[in-house]
């Protein structure tokens, strides 16, 4: 079954590079998810999301003449999943500066008397 432009398949990680990991798709066909594209979070190492051999769902964001498919990982994510990891990513994010804030204070604290 041939697919286009925004369908969301499943593939197998083939090859991991440092700038992405090749995906295997169906009908023989490979494409690249960049690094960029792999999480909605910054990824510094993407071995530490992804794996040889790793069933992952990818959206395909582009197909050119030459057969190059440029895919993305984070973009086959259901919305609500995305939602979700934004909302717990800025709650972690607000109790680590609390958390920083406090430690500031306490110090201050203990440092005046």
């Amino acid at each position: 079954m041939p697919f286009e432009v925004g369908d969301v398949v499943e593939g197998t990680v083939l090859n991991i590079t440092d700038f992405g990991a090749f995906i295997q798709l169906p009908e023989g066909k490979t494409g690249l998810v960049h690094i960029s594209e792999v999480a909605n979070t910054y990824v510094k190492d993407i071995r530490e999301h992804l794996k040889e051999h790793d069933k992952v769902k990818v959206k395909i964001l582009s197909m050119d003449a030459n057969g190059r498919i440029s895919l993305s990982i984070k973009k086959a994510l259901p919305k609500k999943i995305i939602i979700i990891k934004k909302e717990i990513q800025r709650i972690l994010y607000g109790r680590a500066i609390g958390i920083i804030i406090l430690i500031v204070l306490l110090k201050r604290d203990c440092l005046s008397f």
